[in-house]
């Protein structure tokens, strides 16, 4: 049997009834329970094993504490899912992407999978500059187009026999499937369910940056050792808003913004700094590593109004969130759509902006192995991306608070010694 108590104490009780006879049951912490009734008294056993207390400390009906009392899950709640991947229920999300990947390489069709990878360290000619990679990937050159001019759609999905899974996460309602144009082994595109463009509007809508960047943030603090990416009007549909994460290979990392970041002195590690020349990298960026999730997303929205402010029609931004310091941080790094890059094939996305080249020509890849694409070429390419930033950007405060705002609680700042003393800083970890 089965008993819990309005203060969620839940107890399992072994009980052998010795009579029929109609019971009472009063409850004590005691070795012995005795049940009373008005005919005859009755002993039953309580097996310490199974009685043990659990007490569940929770004050508050969050939607992730609602998913793991309904659906037995920490991380998620599990909605639908195709039958192979149904099979098997997990409660963590690197969990299910893991099952959802397995499940299409041991179903009867034909799927994309990257066979067979390389990885090309670019040492920088000195120790100021990062070191780059190159990840090749030759038979993603050869992948299927897929039959759906929006292959993430739940419905095209479920047509095209692809494994799936939907979960909520918070507000979110998502599809998990592995990425049709998978640039990594291990590579999962979170989906949402409704339809939203691949682009972010204003605060007051669900497909705003503030709403991303706290979602980017919350998958990454679930899956862990993988980076969590989203690329404005660009990925595996424009039409259905998504996010890409991929769990870097052996060999692979830490990538070159984040070499250059951890040149950041620790106080603005855990601040808001702006990265880039200064630290050796090509390009301007910003790094958002406050500990708290709500504030971190806040403060990027409010970076992004000031460069989509500034920066005209066409400023986008690519992001990225990854584990540092114990804790999930964003890099943003902003776009303008006009130009293009210089000296590759492919266009970049935030893997390249990240400092990880993905490349699947053969011609290009020999470039690469003989030294012809060195470390300069590879900081070009990403030069050539660079779009002038705000200068103002390093009086630019950005607000601790889970509101966001802006207040002089934080400093975005130019560089690491731009902060020197504690008056220049308040907040931090």
């Amino acid at each position: 049997s089965e008993l819990q108590s309005p203060c969620n104490l839940v107890c399992r009780l072994l009980l052998e009834k010795k009579q029929t006879n109609q019971y009472y049951c009063i409850l004590i912490f005691s070795i012995y329970i005795f049940f009373n009734d008005t005919a005859t008294t009755e002993i039953y056993t309580l097996s310490l094993h199974d009685a043990f207390p659990i007490l569940n400390r929770e004050t508050n009906n969050s939607p992730d504490q609602a998913a793991a009392r309904s659906g037995g899950c920490t991380q998620y709640q599990l909605l639908s899912a195709s039958p192979r991947v149904l099979a098997a229920p997990d409660g963590r999300l690197s969990g299910l992407a893991a099952r959802v990947a397995a499940a299409d390489a041991a179903a009867d069709r034909p799927v994309y999978r990257l066979e067979r990878t390389e990885i090309v360290q670019i040492q920088a000619p000195a120790a100021f500059g990062p070191t780059y990679f190159v990840h090749y990937t030759p038979s993603r050159a050869n992948r299927p187009q897929h039959p759906s001019s929006c292959p993430i759609c739940l419905d095209r999905v479920r047509e095209s026999g692809q494994n799936y899974a939907v979960i909520r996460i918070r507000d979110w309602e998502l599809t998990v499937l592995s990425n049709p144009f998978g640039y990594m082994p291990t590579c999962t595109t979170w989906a949402t369910r409704e339809h939203l463009p691949q682009s972010c509007g204003s605060t007051d809508q669900p497909n705003s940056w503030r709403a991303v960047f706290e979602l980017m943030l919350q998958l990454c603090s679930r899956l862990g050792d993988h980076v969590v990416g989203f690329n404005e009007l660009a990925g595996n549909s424009l039409d259905h808003l998504h996010l890409v994460s991929h769990q870097p290979v052996n060999g692979l990392g830490p990538y070159g913004v984040q070499q250059s970041a951890a040149r950041l002195s620790r106080r603005m590690r855990w601040a808001v700094a702006q990265v880039g020349i200064a630290q050796g990298y090509p390009i301007e960026l910003w790094r958002v590593g406050l500990s708290d999730i709500g504030a971190a997303a806040a403060a990027g929205a409010a970076l992004i109004a000031r460069w989509t402010t500034g920066g005209g029609p066409s400023a986008s931004a690519n992001s990225a969130a990854v584990i540092e310091d114990g804790h999930p941080v964003l890099y943003i790094f902003p776009r303008c759509g006009l130009l293009r890059a210089r000296g590759w094939l492919s266009s970049p996305a935030v893997v390249e902006m990240m400092g990880v080249f993905i490349a699947s020509n053969p011609d290009e890849m020999m470039r690469v192995r003989d030294g012809r694409l060195d470390h300069q070429h590879f900081s070009g390419i990403l030069s050539s991306l660079r779009p002038p930033l705000l200068s103002q950007t390093g009086e630019f405060r950005v607000s601790a608070q889970r509101s966001g705002g802006v207040s002089p609680a934080l400093r975005c700042a130019v560089q690491a010694d731009a902060v020197d003393s504690p008056d220049d800083f308040e907040g931090g970890a």
